[in-house]
């Protein structure tokens, strides 16, 4: 008999929570990488000559949370760890407590053979395609084969017992989970994936394992007010995004901005993946920097216009930018304000003109406006004549008069944004 199992789930998912949204964030190794060890990259000084460390800095600048990306552990996505991943983990979160700052280290979705458990576990847990067990050669020391797992095996438990007991004995905040919410095709037959028909092995999809695992995991970090951030690599997998906390995206149009074969990121694209609103899940915006060809400021204009925060990946400048920005929302108290995207439609009270890739998305209060004004596209290099209902139009960053107070005239590049502020 052919048996058959489905869900109904509406939409949102979650209740919004603003507090969540914009989370003052830093996730560093992620595509610009650290020399060395994290701890000594962040307790020296941050430029030559200085005196202030990278942890004092990240504090000054307003960081609350620090995502440690995969080198933390010495080996990939394990459980276990090695006397010094252990040693690294106490000295972040004794570090970053004293400043009040949140730490949130990687897991992920593979099983490294260097980790204790791999002899144990051995190729049961694997997830296996036509490619057979598919292995990546990571960049760190030590170099190391990190295996997609399926969560259809004994790993789902192993993993679940394991991240939480170390969550327990260390007192991180919270878990980021790499490409753990897509379903990924699996054929390995030792722990159930797979069937045959005639003779021929297809591949099942760890639906509702991943479902559980989530489940499992957001019961616990809500016990304890702790993070669960997911990057969930474009997939749309509202069985298990449901019980994230909150997710990064942005990586599935990376690539062809960053060579330059995108000039206008879809908006139907940004717009159902990336405000959040929709699923009740807040998104953060990722960007792979590599400049001139795109930068965090344009992946800034494109997060910022669309109601969510771009999470830095780099102590510089792109940290120092969020910074400023952190500024002006903590300013406008986003509790009291309700979002108006772009394309809401009904009555603005801000028309552009001339800029034909030059929108407005706005938070309004019953007694002021905060506006994100951006170009979304690469090529364009307009002014933009922004006119308001109200007068006393200003820069958010800077307090300084725009034009007559009710009309002025931006220049605008490409993925380029500015912040207004009104007061009704």
């Amino acid at each position: 008999p052919l048996t058959l199992h489905f869900g109904m789930q509406a939409l949102p998912v979650r209740a919004w929570d603003a507090g969540r949204a914009y989370e003052r964030n830093l996730h560093i190794d992620c595509f610009k990488k650290t020399p060395g060890n994290y701890e000594d990259y962040l307790s020296r000084p941050v430029c030559e000559g200085e005196e202030e460390i990278g942890l004092d800095r990240l504090a000054r600048l307003g960081v609350k949370v620090l995502y440690l990306h995969e080198k933390w552990n010495d080996f990939q996505n394990s459980p276990v760890l090695s006397e010094e991943s252990s040693n690294r983990l106490r000295f972040f979160v004794r570090e970053c407590h004293k400043r009040g700052i949140r730490v949130v280290p990687y897991f992920g979705y593979e099983i490294s053979v260097l980790s204790p458990l791999y002899p144990q576990l051995g190729k049961q847990v694997l997830r296996r395609t036509e490619d057979a067990d598919c292995g990546f050669h990571w960049y760190r020391y030590p170099w190391q084969r990190a295996i997609p797992v399926c969560l259809h095996s004994a790993w789902k438990d192993v993993f679940f017992e394991g991240i939480t007991a170390l969550q327990r004995e260390y007192g991180f905040d919270g878990f980021y989970l790499d490409s753990t919410v897509p379903p990924e095709i699996c054929k390995n037959e030792a722990h159930g994936c797979g069937f045959r028909r005639d003779g021929v092995l297809h591949g099942t999809y760890p639906v509702w394992d991943i479902r559980d695992l989530m489940q499992r995991l957001s019961a616990y970090c809500e016990e304890r007010d702790l993070i669960l951030n997911v990057h969930a690599c474009g997939a749309v997998n509202i069985a298990a995004m449901a019980y994230c906390s909150s997710l990064w995206e942005g990586e599935t149009f990376q690539s062809k901005l960053l060579k330059g074969e995108l000039c206008e990121v879809p908006a139907a694209l940004l717009q159902s993946q990336f405000t959040g609103r929709n699923t009740g899940v807040p998104v953060y915006s990722l960007c792979y920097s590599n400049p001139p060809a795109w930068c965090f400021r344009q992946a800034a204009s494109l997060a910022l216009l669309h109601g969510s925060f771009p999470k830095p990946v780099d102590i510089g400048e792109p940290l120092a930018l969020m910074s400023r920005v952190w500024e002006v929302f903590d300013r406008f108290d986003l509790r009291r304000a309700v979002f108006h995207p772009y394309w809401e439609g009904g009555e603005s009270p801000f028309s552009v003109m001339g800029a034909p890739y030059v929108r407005i998305s706005y938070y309004e209060s019953d007694t002021d406006i905060l506006a994100v004004c951006a170009c979304c596209e690469r090529d364009a290099a307009d002014t933009a004549v922004v006119t308001c209902r109200y007068a006393g139009m200003t820069d958010a960053e800077s307090g300084e008069s725009l034009g007559d107070g009710k009309t002025a005239s931006l220049p605008f590049c490409g993925f380029d944004f500015r912040l207004l502020y009104v007061r009704k």
